[in-house]
């Protein structure tokens, strides 16, 4: 199993998940295990209204993720 901590500041911009963590995310596949993504991405995934869910979906979505909570 690979375990990603991550954390995304509120003034990280939101093609941060795009640039680092698509990337990274690709290259954890290459080791043919599970993933597990924890930590603080910033995303208030409760309002869909805001950007910020909307790029979290984005990446969960592309990536064949799932997310949690």
């Amino acid at each position: 199993m690979v375990i990603c901590i991550t954390y995304r500041s509120d003034d990280s911009p939101l093609n941060s998940f795009d640039e680092v963590l698509k990337p990274s995310y690709i290259q954890a596949l290459l080791l043919n295990k599970p993933i597990l993504i924890l930590g603080d991405l910033n995303c208030n995934y409760l309002k869909k209204t805001y950007s910020e869910f909307k790029a979290l979906e984005k990446f969960y979505t592309e990536m064949n993720s799932i997310q949690l909570i």
